[in-house]
């Protein structure tokens, strides 16, 4: 089965990207051109690091909302079976 794509467009705000990724449950989204070319890709850890509290910064919050989401929507981990 084929994971997920999302993409969007060299001209749209980072939140486009957020709300792709947090729709999709991925960390990876292409940006495309006018012409639906792939000119780049953006990940959960590239808006990371730009989080901060400066106005051209990223908000933190909106970051590790989408990041939750996609981490809800992995496949959860499961312990062992207690052998005794």
């Amino acid at each position: 089965m084929a994971a997920p794509m999302a993409s969007c467009r060299t001209t749209d705000h980072v939140d486009v990207a957020l709300v792709a990724m947090k729709e999709n449950g991925i960390r990876l989204v292409a940006i495309v051109d006018a012409s639906d070319r792939v000119r780049g890709l953006i990940a959960i850890d590239d808006l990371i690091r730009r989080t901060g509290p400066d106005a051209h910064e990223i908000a933190g919050e909106a970051v590790l909302d989408v990041l939750r989401h996609i981490c809800q929507a992995e496949a959860p981990v499961t312990a062992p079976a207690d052998s005794a």
